[in-house]
């Protein structure tokens, strides 16, 4: 499919879900949002489409997205009061994967209905649904 080179050989359309080896710690944890240090993984200046979760009794999805700037995005997340009232319901969770521009917001429009997310996409988050094909990759787990 080419999410993260340039072969475009194959169709989104009839695509098997692509792993997008979501970013994890060197111990090969997901990242907590709260400690969270964008420098210090990277994360600053490179795009690509991140996610965020709540642990505890009844884990959900909260949010997905897709950026320019992965470390600002991450932050402006942290900063979101919604987003954020996850926290105390086992902690906020994320990752990140560095997709190709081209196939960010159809795999953003595939894991938002897959997921399920509950808080809605944020001014400048928003995916025209008619004009963007889903691109099938597997969730974070």
């Amino acid at each position: 499919m080419g999410l993260f080179s340039s072969d475009d050989s194959s169709s989104v359309s009839n695509a098997v879900a692509v792993d997008p080896a979501w970013a994890k710690s060197p111990k090969g944890h997901f990242h907590r949002l709260i400690s969270l240090e964008p420098d210090q993984v990277g994360l600053p200046g490179q795009g690509g489409v991140y996610v965020v979760w709540h642990k505890g009794v009844r884990p959900e999805w909260v949010y997905v997205a897709s950026d320019d700037d992965l470390g600002q995005a991450l932050m402006r997340a942290l900063d979101d009061e919604e987003i954020f009232s996850y926290e105390p319901r086992g902690g906020l969770w994320c990752t990140w994967s560095f997709i190709r521009p081209e196939y960010r917001d159809g795999a953003v429009l595939y894991l938002r209905r897959l997921l399920k997310t509950v808080v809605e996409p944020r001014p400048g988050d928003e995916i025209d649904e008619e004009k963007v094909k889903p691109v099938a990759v597997l969730p974070p787990g």
